[in-house]
């Protein structure tokens, strides 16, 4: 499993790494061209619209200019004659398609010539064109408004100019009609699908037709499309008349405060990025599959090294445990001797005295001492099942420890030796502790280890105090034993538990006990210390052994 989520890790961690500067980089482009895209349609479209309005300008300079010179030629000719006007407007409207008619006024506005068209008449334009005299003094032109010509309703314009005589006196006015669908004819462009330009007045009504369907002077452009501030030119990206989102572009046109519209459908502006979108988001679906698949190559192979190297390790260490454990038994197998000694000797000791209490005739003393030597020799067979179990570095399974009755069984052992050195047992044992998570056998080889140094310690008697406590915050049992022996020299308490060393003379002793118990503690999980005072005389010194082993709660042992 622990593999299995570095495997994992390191795959998560090579997608990140190639993704997201990959992500980053697709995101800078697209964004990047996308306002490169907006910005050089949006100026294509202010070019034009400029372009579109210039035409304009020039178109109605055009006709001003032919107003002029028609003056002229009206006053070099006889202004009164009205075959004389019919022939020069005829010949005018003939070229120039874009004139629907003329009239000529004298200088109080009194009509001199009215055109052929029908159902015009000057008193007609004068109700319904916008801003007309008939006594105009100088150039003008009106805004655009609707005529009914020839039973349909067309947009026009109406231009004046005065016509003056030799002296600079003004005879009268020409006024010229121009159908203004000839003047809307100059800008129309198609753009792509959905571009289109057109005029629209002040006040936002159309002025000329838009290739999506409005009515002239009846439509008008959302309010805030409206130009205030009398603005000439400018971009945006607004809502259109169509509820459409559009790059937009005008410029107003001097003098008649029309203005040039020239728009497209942002959707279509972007159609080519969005496009390029898919592709990117393609690319970015393979490459994540290229990357997922070599992330999980690499990932597989450094996993599958890392099995190999951790078999390896160990492989490795359980052959050095059990190298470990061979030396331990041939140190084991040399102190079998004393560990099997201590319990022989109690049985011999315990024969002893029986065969004395035999001729004393004492039933019930005699059964006691067999049931000591029954239990010395049951302490001999876990010195060797112990041993055993040393060797194969295992401890019985699951089996817990009362230390309370380990303890009793103990003193039972111990008490013919207090007895014949004059030691006082001291017991203190904590009621209701918790089970030691050992084998009751290993943990009596370890007591009994020191309890009996203890006892050897004290030749010429003592106290000998035997303490367990339970440490909760620790969830540990703490084991004292004490003595008040001579004690322990300081520069030998740091060699105490190194094999085959002994304070005892030459022949008492392997240096194997101490050393043996110590190793046993290690193993179940728990410590042993020892802290000892030198004294000059028989009790008064001290040595106390602390043995601390984890306890089983609830099923496990922690410490």
């Amino acid at each position: 499993m622990r593999f299995e989520r570095l495997k994992l890790s390191l795959i998560v961690a090579f997608l990140l790494v190639a993704v997201i500067p990959l992500s980053g980089l697709i995101y800078l482009v697209e964004t990047t061209g996308e306002q490169l895209i907006r910005e050089k349609v949006s100026f294509q479209l202010l070019g034009l619209s400029e372009k579109c309005a210039d035409a304009i300008s020039r178109f109605i300079l055009e006709r001003k200019n032919d107003m002029r010179m028609l003056s002229y030629v009206i006053y070099a000719d006889d202004i009164g004659s009205q075959q004389t006007l019919k022939r020069h407007f005829d010949r005018m409207k003939k070229n120039y398609q874009v004139y629907l008619d003329f009239f000529v006024t004298d200088s109080t506005g009194k009509l001199l010539f009215k055109g052929s068209s029908p159902g015009i008449s000057a008193d007609h334009l004068v109700r319904h064109g916008p801003n007309i005299r008939l006594s105009e003094t100088e150039d003008r032109a009106s805004d655009v408004f609707l005529l009914d010509y020839s039973g349909e309703k067309i947009p026009v314009l109406l231009l004046s100019t005065p016509v003056y005589g030799y002296d600079r006196h003004r005879m009268g006015t020409l006024f010229s009609l121009i159908d203004f669908r000839h003047v809307a004819d100059t800008i129309k462009t198609v753009i792509e699908k959905t571009g289109e330009v057109y005029l629209v007045n002040r006040n936002g009504y159309f002025i000329s037709s838009s290739r999506f369907g409005v009515e002239i002077l009846k439509d008008k452009i959302p309010s805030s499309l409206q130009r205030t501030g009398d603005p000439i030119a400018g971009i945006d990206e607004p809502i259109d008349y169509r509820g459409v989102r559009v790059l937009h572009a005008y410029k107003r046109i001097d003098h008649f405060n029309w203005y040039v519209i020239a728009e497209q459908d942002r959707e279509e502006v972007l159609s080519e990025l969005f496009q390029f979108r898919k592709i990117i988001l393609l690319y970015l679906a393979a490459t994540i599959l290229a990357v997922f698949g070599l992330a999980y190559f690499i990932a597989t192979l450094l996993v599958n090294q890392l099995k190999a190297k951790y078999r390896r390790e160990k492989e490795l260490e359980f052959q050095v445990t059990q190298k470990d454990k061979l030396a331990a038994l041939g140190l084991l197998s040399a102190g079998l001797a004393h560990e099997l000694n201590t319990p022989f000797a109690d049985a011999l000791l315990y024969t002893q005295m029986i065969q004395e209490e035999l001729e004393e005739n004492d039933k019930d003393l005699i059964r006691k001492r067999l049931a000591t030597i029954e239990e010395v020799i049951k302490h001999g067979s876990n010195v060797v099942k112990n041993l055993l179990e040393y060797t194969r570095h295992t401890q019985g399974g699951a089996k817990t420890t009362n230390i309370s009755e380990t303890f009793e069984k103990l003193l039972n052992l111990a008490e013919p030796h207090c007895e014949s050195k004059a030691i006082k047992v001291i017991k203190d044992i904590e009621p209701s502790m918790p089970p030691v998570k050992a084998e009751p056998g290993i943990v009596q080889e370890i007591l009994t280890n020191l309890v009996t140094n203890a006892i050897d310690a004290m030749p010429q008697g003592g106290v000998l105090r035997l303490t367990a406590r339970y440490l909760p915050l620790l969830e540990k049992v703490r084991i004292d034993v004490a003595d008040t022996g001579k004690g322990i020299p300081p520069d030998l308490l740091g060699q105490v538990f190194d094999p085959f060393f002994t304070t005892k003379p030459q022949g008492e002793g392997t240096g194997l006990g101490l050393f043996v118990s110590h190793e046993m503690t290690r193993r179940l999980g728990g410590t042993m210390k020892v802290i000892s005072s030198e004294g000059t005389a028989p009790g008064r010194g001290e040595t106390i052994f602390t043995v601390e082993l984890p306890v089983e709660i609830e099923g496990s042992v922690r410490g």
